[in-house]
């Protein structure tokens, strides 16, 4: 920014005029995550700052110097994220659930994300379903852990479970 200060813009859908689809809501998706963002205030969520609504619809949120948890997850750099960590991330989460925030739906997503690995929408995951509708339909047997977390004790692995 012009005064030195850094902050991430996380790019959403581009702006339409009218609704392509009044049944999904896709219109009031943006306004409904700008209101619920804005009303979200806890040492555990990243600070939302505004948005930009122009021809690409925009979020704006304070800088993370250490990356999200979609990069600690998604970014295979050679690190794997522990278990002692995930789980800390999932309280922390649940800390901000009670505290904001927002859904549970969200946060069983965050949830699946931690545990599996896996990004919602996923290129490894069959038939292009949705986290939640593959771990549904697997009915959360352990082939939805991540394949890392796999070698933990026995009781690590059905605590995650």
């Amino acid at each position: 920014m012009d005064n030195g200060d850094v902050v991430a813009f996380k790019k959403l859908w581009p702006a339409t005029n009218r609704c392509s689809d009044e049944k999904s809501g896709v219109c009031d998706s943006f306004s409904a995550e700008v209101k619920t963002l804005g009303s979200i205030r806890h040492k555990n969520i990243v600070k939302f700052l505004g948005y930009r609504n122009k021809s690409t619809r925009s979020l704006m949120y304070d800088y993370m110097p250490n990356g999200s948890l979609g990069s600690l997850l998604h970014d295979r750099n050679g690190t794997l994220l522990e278990w002692e960590l995930r789980y800390q991330i999932l309280l922390g989460a649940a800390q901000g659930l009670i505290m904001g925030k927002t859904d549970v739906y969200s946060h069983g997503v965050v949830v699946m994300k931690v545990l599996t690995g896996k990004q919602p929408i996923d290129p490894t995951i069959p038939n292009g379903l949705h986290v939640v509708d593959w771990v549904r339909q697997i009915k959360g047997g352990l082939e939805v852990l991540d394949p890392s977390l796999l070698s933990r004790s026995e009781s690590e692995i059905e605590e995650m479970m």
